[in-house]
């Protein structure tokens, strides 16, 4: 398999880590997961895993694949589950209710608080995708978009987000 990285540069077969060796090392820990269904009709294979490693409570099945949802949902009624998309809209919604989708994931570049307050108020967290720059990782979180986001810097958003608590608090933040 010839696989690349972020940089271009070639990762070779042993240097991938599988989902398996990933839960090995992660599941234990205090976090929340979103899986995101890259290669289509895997749904019940992952599903297993995240059974095995008792980790279906705290994790996100992800897809741009509507008939991967579907197939998550079929295998599991209780999966928490988060539809990528580019926009939000009437038969958008409509699909979200009749599958139970709990998640909607929208570019950050196109979060507004509007936006993100109309999606809320029918019970539907916020997640961001294609956070690129500090710049709509702001405006991500200026919209109140509370459901994570995709980010390739989190130290840029530690510091961001410490320095926004900082001045919630009235600068007393104690370090």
């Amino acid at each position: 398999m010839k696989v690349k990285g972020r940089d271009g540069a070639r990762i070779s077969a042993d240097r991938l880590l599988l989902l398996e060796d990933f839960l090995h090392y992660f599941a234990f820990r205090d976090l929340t997961f979103a899986f995101e269904l890259k290669t289509r009709g895997i749904a019940e294979d992952v599903l297993q895993l995240l059974t095995r490693y008792q980790v279906k409570e705290k994790s996100f099945i992800t897809s741009f694949h509507p008939e991967d949802l579907k197939a998550a949902r079929a295998s599991d009624g209780k999966i928490r589950l988060g539809w990528l998309t580019r926009t939000f809209d009437a038969k958008c919604l409509a699909f979200i209710k009749e599958y139970g989708i709990n998640q909607l994931c929208l570019p950050g570049s196109s979060l507004t608080k509007d936006l993100v307050d109309a999606i809320q108020a029918q019970g539907i967290s916020v997640r961001a995708w294609a956070v690129g720059s500090p710049e709509i990782m702001k405006q991500v979180l200026e919209s109140g978009a509370r459901g994570g986001m995709t980010i390739d810097y989190p130290d840029v958003l530690k510091q961001y987000l410490d320095k926004t608590e900082a001045k919630a608090s009235g600068g007393n933040k104690k370090g």
